[in-house]
């Protein structure tokens, strides 16, 4: 079928099958469940095919706050990107996908304690507050036995 422009491309473009936001959803939640039992079967295979969370005193509860996020992230993104998806399968893959960017985001994000940082002048501000509270819990007989210094 030819459209009045002469393409027939623009004509088929009316019947491409856009998936629902629902659905997308559905298949991202199933995607991030997918990638999280991965994960867990990884894990049990690095303690030896024991149950992870055994003899660590943080237990299953931060494991399984992570699995979640990543199965709610996976069906996120896949719902944000209903429109563009024709099926299942891009919808799965993004809900596969999506927690392992997530954690890569997350992996470059260093955080360090140095003792050899420069002080910023809002840091010198902040010492000297620090400096002089102590002398207003002091009553003024203490100030003075001390010299003066808090």
């Amino acid at each position: 079928m030819r459209t009045p422009s002469g393409s027939a491309h623009t004509a088929c473009n009316r019947y491409v099958y856009r998936m629902g936001i629902a659905a997308a959803s559905e298949w991202g939640l199933a995607g991030g469940v997918a990638a999280g039992l991965v994960a867990l079967a990884v894990s049990i295979v690095s303690v030896g095919y024991k149950w992870p969370w055994r003899g660590n005193p943080d237990g299953l509860w931060p494991r399984l706050v992570v699995t979640l996020t990543g199965v709610v992230v996976g069906g996120l993104v896949a719902a944000a990107a209903h429109s563009q998806m024709s099926g299942a399968w891009p919808a799965f893959l993004l809900g596969v996908g999506a927690p392992s960017v997530i954690r890569g985001a997350i992996a470059r994000i260093e955080v360090e304690e140095s003792s050899d940082r420069k002080p910023h002048p809002t840091d010198q501000i902040g010492q000297a507050k620090a400096d002089l509270a102590p002398t207003a819990r002091l009553k003024p007989n203490e100030v003075a036995a001390r010299g003066g210094q808090p």
